[in-house]
Order: C-alpha cells, then sequence, then structure tokens
C-alpha cells in the first residue's frame, strides 16, 4: 500500500490556513479530508468557544491534541488528510509530531503579513486581532518547515499547486523528522 500523506498547515487564526486547505482539497484528484481547528472550535459546548478566555486554554488544547491524534488515526484507515492547526508552542508542535509518526506528513508553515493579519482578524470579528497577531510572532519560532508560503496577495489555487508538486514529487518530508530529534532540546 502507498503512504498516506498528511498536510499539516500550521499558522496563526486569520493566516489563511482554511482558505488554503479547502484550494488543497480541489486540486488533488484523490478525496483529501480537511480537519481544522475551526471545526473543532465549533465543536466545543458554547461556554469554551470564548477565543480570549484564558481558563479555556486547557480546554482548547485538549481538543486541538484530539484532533492530531484523529488525523492519525483517519489515514490509519488510508484517508489522505489536511490538517488546519495550530501549533502554538513547544508542547504542542512535539504531540503533533509524535502523533503523525507513522504517517508522510509535511508541515507548511502559513504565514501572513501583520498588517493582512489584522484586516483578516478585524474582518472575522470575534475579538481575533490580539490572539492572531500574538499567534503570529510566537507560532513559527522553531523554523522547521517542508514549504513555507506567505498568504499576503497569493492566490490560494497557486499556492496549492506548490505543494500539491511537492507531495506528488515523492520528496520525502523532513521538518517533523527534525523536531522529533530536537525533542531534547529547545524548540
Amino acid at each position: 500500500m502507498m503512504p498516506v500523506n498528511i498536510i499539516v498547515l500550521n499558522g496563526s487564526s486569520c493566516s489563511g490556513k482554511t482558505t488554503l486547505a479547502r484550494a488543497l482539497q480541489e486540486v488533488f484528484s484523490d478525496p483529501y479530508l480537511r480537519l481544522g481547528v475551526d471545526i473543532v472550535h465549533a465543536m466545543l459546548p458554547d461556554r469554551f468557544r470564548d477565543w480570549n478566555n484564558p481558563n479555556n486554554e486547557k480546554m482548547v488544547k485538549r481538543a486541538l491534541a484530539g484532533m492530531h491524534r484523529s488525523a492519525a488515526t483517519m489515514a490509519d484507515a488510508g484517508n489522505y488528510i489536511i490538517l488546519d492547526t495550530v501549533l502554538v508552542n513547544r508542547a504542542a508542535i512535539l504531540e503533533c509530531a509524535q502523533a503523525l509518526t507513522l504517517h508522510r506528513a509535511f508541515l507548511i508553515g502559513v504565514f501572513c503579513d501583520e498588517n493582512e493579519l489584522q484586516k483578516r482578524a478585524d474582518a472575522r470579528g470575534e475579538g481575533l486581532a490580539e490572539i492572531a497577531l500574538q499567534q503570529a510572532r510566537h507560532i513559527h519560532a522553531h523554523g522547521h518547515y517542508d514549504l513555507k508560503l506567505n498568504t499576503t496577495g497569493k492566490a490560494p489555487g497557486i499556492m496549492a499547486e506548490q505543494i500539491k508538486h511537492m507531495v506528488e514529487s515523492k520528496i520525502a518530508p523532513t521538518a517533523f523528522d527534525k523536531l522529533r530529534a530536537m525533542q531534547g532540546n529547545s524548540i
């Protein structure tokens, strides 16, 4: 059996991950299932959905860890996966890397210029601007990606084609391997 691909899109809120994930679903001939942070957020009880409430942080982290493990389980069943996530700290990065150990998982950094991020977050409402900007300043600190994309002013379909080319070229992904190797060190 051919290895199952998992494409992990890591970026701050409002960076364009979901738009890129949908574009990826369109460019691949094989069906890719999309799991995402917004989907998990919608699954939470209303009282845990407030992005600005620090008391909800533990529940959200648990839900995201479950999403990463669910992606691996779905891949175990032969499904191709696009995982739209926010790996905000060292623990989240390592947890995701460990969950996807047995799969051909590509880690894609999704970036966005701060002004555009602010504009997107303001348009979305929900008080996301401060959170999105804070995430953007820390989320990519580990520096290891198989591909980095800045979504500012770029067509999602073109970026999706770049990812498709990389995945279909049979290049072995290395970012998660590097992150797992650094587990004992600071990421």
